[in-house]
């Protein structure tokens, strides 16, 4: 599909439709951005990692946390080749997550699969901005860790209507 210059949505975005697509309403929508200790970090990590060292690797992505699979990093890795190969009609075929506590550098290959999830990821990114509606939140262990928590509040998310917590409230 082709979208207009207007309709192109931020790649960051897709690590969080991937993440928690309230998360991406968040940050699309509703245009909130909250920092917290891991966000501060991480942009102290790349700021390091773009200031001008003598060294250079390609294909890497920069996460603040310790090596795990995280298919939300591995995705938006994934559009930034696919990009790239579209821009320079060449062929990525793989990159790398580093991880800035643990010091440990993971190798993505871009196989059939990850692509087919990073352009299902685009494309529920798109459909959740055209609604324009921000999905109810529900809680997870990742809700712990993100810095739109409290603007979140997804422990209240599965309440329902007012009318429904008040009955439950006053009984």
């Amino acid at each position: 599909m082709t979208y207009s210059e207007d309709e192109l949505l931020p790649i960051s975005a897709l690590t969080d439709i991937v993440f928690c697509p309230r998360r991406a309403a968040l940050h699309q929508l509703e245009r909130v951005w909250e920092e917290n200790v891991a966000t501060v970090e991480g942009h102290n990590l790349h700021d390091r990692v773009h200031d001008g060292a003598t060294e250079s690797r390609g294909g890497v992505r920069v996460a603040r946390g310790i090596k795990r699979h995280e298919q939300s990093f591995e995705v938006q890795l994934c559009a930034q080749a696919m990009c790239l190969e579209e821009m320079l009609n060449c062929k990525v075929p793989a990159g790398a997550l580093f991880y800035g506590i643990s010091h440990r550098r993971q190798d993505v290959p871009f196989d059939h699969a990850l692509r087919q999830a990073t352009e299902s990821a685009a494309r529920r990114l798109h459909e959740l901005i055209e609604a324009g509606i921000t999905p109810k939140a529900e809680y997870s262990k990742r809700c712990k860790n993100c810095s739109l928590f409290t603007l979140c509040a997804p422990k209240t998310g599965n309440i329902g209507s007012v009318e429904k917590y008040l009955a439950k409230a006053v009984v």
